[in-house]
């Protein structure tokens, strides 16, 4: 990304300087726009911040990655757009492009076993969502059906395929307000009414979805090998609708395991857990006690399952397994506070403490 953003910027001090010198005064761009101050102030923010970084060089990447902005005002300097019709058609376009091309290499990524980030090796799923967000609206507002059908299409099989939540939740939310934007000024207000309506019903369905799942009827004392029980009903962490941490015997499985599989339950899994764990997801799943008499009895279906790596006994993929990603990890923050492995709640976190550091060194940062 430097090497790129040094050409452009190359190119565009080029086209500043040497073609187009002389087309007009050099200060009426800055007293026409208010936007590129901004943008300028922002990355001379940025670098005065990295002078006094604990951490230099990660600091001086992301000034060279912000260095984009200047090169951004000085390409709107040299060669200013006639209007904005252009600049919109080409960023729905490019939206639309690439959510397809990013659909149709994941199709064939997904023969090599490729998880749904690797589809967008070049940008990530969160830049490519907004770059839609913007494409579609213009497009709807622009009243250009080819595009925004195109583009709308486009993003919704990304969203559905990578299970992106940026794209999810974004896309309803472009939809309203390119439909809002093309109504005219009486209907608007009934149709934002229903819109809030929606918006405050589909909030209200996700908190609910997020409600702990219910306890079984009974919590028998011992595996119907003998011995005890391990139940922690205080814990809420949940796999296809069950409690993980009830009706679990641990000091049973090793035993059990090693009759129905010869893989060692410590073995790691290419998805990151540990064949210990996705075995207790996997039988959770299936609604049964974690104990020897349940892994003895376990089909080869699905200790081959376990095998793989699986941690569900339904397999799903793009949206759907996200959502579930999502229940897991929140519930695991919920009972551990630990946001590892959900980018969601260590953004939160993540965010938690730059509140904190900012209150502490509003001005100068905390080092």
């Amino acid at each position: 990304m430097t090497v790129g953003t040094m050409l452009v910027g190359v190119s565009v001090v080029w086209q500043a300087l040497i073609v187009t010198r002389g087309a007009r005064p050099n200060d009426a761009f800055w007293r026409r726009e208010k936007w590129p101050l901004a943008l300028v102030c922002w990355f001379v923010w940025t670098m005065a911040s990295a002078g006094w970084s604990l951490d230099p060089a990660r600091s001086w990447k992301m000034v060279s990655i912000e260095a984009a902005l200047g090169m951004l005002v000085l390409s709107w300097w040299a060669c200013p757009p006639p209007n904005l019709m252009g600049i919109r058609r080409a960023v729905g376009w490019s939206a639309a492009t690439a959510c397809l091309l990013c659909v149709i290499q994941g199709g064939i990524q997904w023969y090599n076993d490729a998880s749904e980030l690797e589809w967008t090796p070049y940008t990530s799923h969160i830049r490519l969502s907004l770059l839609a967000g913007l494409g579609l609206g213009w497009a709807m507002v622009e009243k250009r059906r080819l595009l925004a059908w195109t583009l709308g299409i486009a993003w919704a099989a990304f969203a559905w395929c990578t299970g992106a939540l940026t794209a999810a939740v974004l896309l309803p939310l472009t939809f309203l307000w390119g439909m809002w934007s093309s109504l005219p000024v009486r209907p608007r207000k009934w149709f934002a009414g229903s819109a809030v309506m929606g918006l405050v019903a589909a909030v209200g369905s996700l908190l609910i979805w997020l409600q702990p799942v219910p306890l079984p009827n009974e919590l028998p004392e011992r595996t119907p090998w003998g011995n005890l029980y391990m139940h922690q009903p205080e814990l809420t962490l949940s796999e296809g609708g069950h409690r993980v941490f009830v009706l679990s015997c641990p000091m049973e499985w090793d035993s059990a395991w090693k009759q129905v599989s010869d893989v060692s339950l410590d073995t790691p899994q290419r998805r990151g857990h540990a064949l210990r764990q996705c075995m207790l997801r996997y039988i959770t799943s299936l609604g049964l006690p974690k104990d020897g008499a349940t892994i003895a009895s376990l089909s080869p279906e699905d200790v081959r399952a376990i095998e793989e790596g699986n941690t569900n006994c339904h397999p799903a993929q793009g949206l759907t397994q996200r959502m579930r990603s999502v229940r897991f990890g929140y519930e695991t923050w919920r009972d551990f506070k630990n946001p590892t492995g959900s980018s969601i709640w260590q953004r939160w976190e993540h965010w938690q403490a730059a509140v904190l550091t900012w209150q502490s060194a509003p001005w100068i940062g905390h080092g």
